[in-house]
């Protein structure tokens, strides 16, 4: 686990009756959220929960055997729990957490608002096109990720050091559920995306923007950013666009 002193388990903020669902990344843990959960709940009083995915936070081994579908229904769950809770939800994922946003979005028209991150639609791998078959050679890989500039990442981001084959399988076979299901998204969505990602292609921010059928989208490009945005040098700017965001959908909802 890179930055193993951190603590990887779930986080829960407790606010007002706007409550906002949001989901880490692939490999990593809810620390990928945090800054953008305490920023939400401390400025604006929104109560902000942050589970932990099956398989993440302990050892790289348990993501093996998980199907896209684990996520999906812990996603399911986490949803059921932040709607106890408040009546006005909002649902938000970084790479892998906002494909599972998006699938979520699917089934549940009530959901007022999408926060999406950096969406892993298009994986920037070429070895992840082949995880399907190299998945029965080899169980994990090292992760190939550029550093340079990423120094500030490198200190607040926590995770799998090593990439799991079986797992990216998973990730793309969700990809692709979730690219044929994106007209039937119709709730207002925010989509923000790095244009110094190199973990997936920045074009995949685009086709959920342009394919998504909300009459109410924006999408904001970070120019400055890598793939885990929120933890990167231009985060507090998108809290403060995502904040914004929430403010103008809760009032529209209200007249």
């Amino acid at each position: 686990m890179q930055n193993s002193h951190l603590d990887p388990g779930p986080r829960y903020y407790e606010g007002g009756d706007i409550g906002i669902l949001l989901l880490h990344g692939y490999t990593a843990t809810p620390v990928e959220v945090s800054q953008l959960a305490e920023y939400l709940n401390s400025q604006a009083g929104y109560t902000v929960l942050c589970p932990l995915l099956p398989g993440h936070g302990t050892s790289i081994d348990d993501l093996h055997p998980l199907k896209w579908q684990d996520w999906a229904i812990h996603v399911e769950q986490a949803y059921k729990q932040l709607s106890s809770l408040c009546a006005t939800r909002f649902i938000g994922g970084i790479s892998l957490g906002g494909l599972l946003a998006l699938h979520l979005a699917v089934n549940h028209p009530e959901i007022n608002g999408m926060l999406i991150f950096s969406p892993a639609l298009i994986v920037n791998n070429r070895l992840a096109a082949l995880s399907h078959i190299l998945k029965y050679f080899m169980k994990t890989i090292p992760k190939f990720r550029k550093r340079d500039g990423e120094s500030i990442v490198e200190k607040r981001w926590q995770g799998y050091t090593s990439d799991s084959l079986p797992a990216i399988s998973q990730l793309l076979r969700l990809g692709r559920v979730v690219r044929k299901n994106l007209p039937r998204i119709t709730q207002p969505i925010l989509v923000v995306q790095g244009m110094r990602d190199q973990t997936i292609k920045p074009k995949g921010a685009f086709e959920v923007y342009r394919r998504v059928s909300s009459k109410d989208k924006a999408i904001h490009l970070m120019e400055e950013s890598t793939h885990s945005l929120l933890l990167d040098l231009e985060w507090e700017k998108i809290a403060q666009v995502t904040a914004a965001f929430i403010v103008r959908v809760t009032a529209n909802r209200g007249n």
